[in-house]
């Protein structure tokens, strides 16, 4: 059974169904290579979200007092 990665960012969704890696991004090449592999053999499943509805949002930036706690409420199931 796949993951799933649910993703707001549209270049990443992009890059996550390439078929080849952009000469401008070799820089990423190793972790890209190895994400694409588990795209490709359906271990991982990358779906779009829309950025308001991004839970994890609540990890990696600062955000207004009202998203936190309803974020934070749909994490804690309450």
């Amino acid at each position: 059974m796949a993951s799933v990665v649910y993703e707001d960012n549209a270049a990443c969704l992009r890059f996550a169904k390439m078929p080849k890696l952009p000469p401008r991004a070799k820089h990423i090449g190793l972790p890209y290579h190895w994400f694409r592999n588990k795209v490709s053999f359906l271990e991982i499943d990358i779906q779009a979200l829309s950025s308001a509805d991004q839970l994890a949002d609540q990890f990696t930036k600062g955000l207004f007092q009202e998203k936190f706690e309803s974020s934070r409420k749909l994490i804690m199931g309450g």
